[in-house]
């Protein structure tokens, strides 16, 4: 089958170009300038190097095993002890994330004619404290803390790289702090002055 161009005529491969007659094979190129004894000499320094390391391993071995039964049961007993207190180190780390807050009084307001009932909200000083939290999702999340008692519809700022804001919903006491449970808020305040 023939290659054909748009106007009907046969497709021809282009000639190899004149400038490229008198390029170099690859062929007959010769490979220079590449010393390679000195790289095995560099290889067996390392060989010997490694023979003076096991050496001394060997060394050290024959010195532990003149210690004396009590030095070893010492060395047993501080080891464990420092299991222990590395055990206790972490159960008693629970990761705890700086959450910024702008506090939230609530008033309610009677109307004196028709009996209604407004709930103003008014906003505190911001400040920061540390929480541990429990449950995230898309749409909620819940806190635990024993720092400080927020009030509800507070406005919350997880530094978790997660940047929502969240806005309290409801408030639990337990295990000697409170429980914030929180949802999306609508307003997101900025917190860089606390930041520095």
């Amino acid at each position: 089958m023939v290659i054909k161009n748009k106007d009907g005529s046969e497709y021809k491969l282009s000639k190899p170009n004149p400038h490229m007659k008198n390029q170099l094979l690859w062929d007959s190129f010769e490979l220079h300038n590449m010393n390679f004894e000195n790289i095995k000499g560099l290889i067996k320094k390392n060989k010997v190097e490694i023979k003076k390391t096991e050496v001394r391993i060997e060394e050290t071995k024959e010195e532990t095993k003149e210690e004396t039964k009590e030095e070893a049961i010492e060395k047993e007993e501080i080891a464990a002890k420092e299991k222990v207190l590395i055990k206790q180190e972490e159960e008693s780390s629970v990761k705890k994330t700086l959450i910024y807050c702008l506090p939230a009084k609530i008033k309610f307001h009677e109307d004196i004619l028709y009996g209604e009932i407004k709930k103003i909200i008014t906003y505190d000083k911001k400040f920061k404290f540390e929480a541990v939290i429990l449950n995230t999702t898309d749409i909620s999340m819940d806190i635990w803390t024993n720092a400080i008692a927020v009030e509800k519809e507070s406005i919350l700022y997880p530094q978790n790289f997660d940047k929502r804001w969240w806005k309290v919903n409801n408030i639990s006491s337990k295990f000697d702090g409170n429980i914030l449970s929180c949802v999306l808020s609508s307003i997101n305040p900025s917190f860089e002055d606390l930041q520095l």
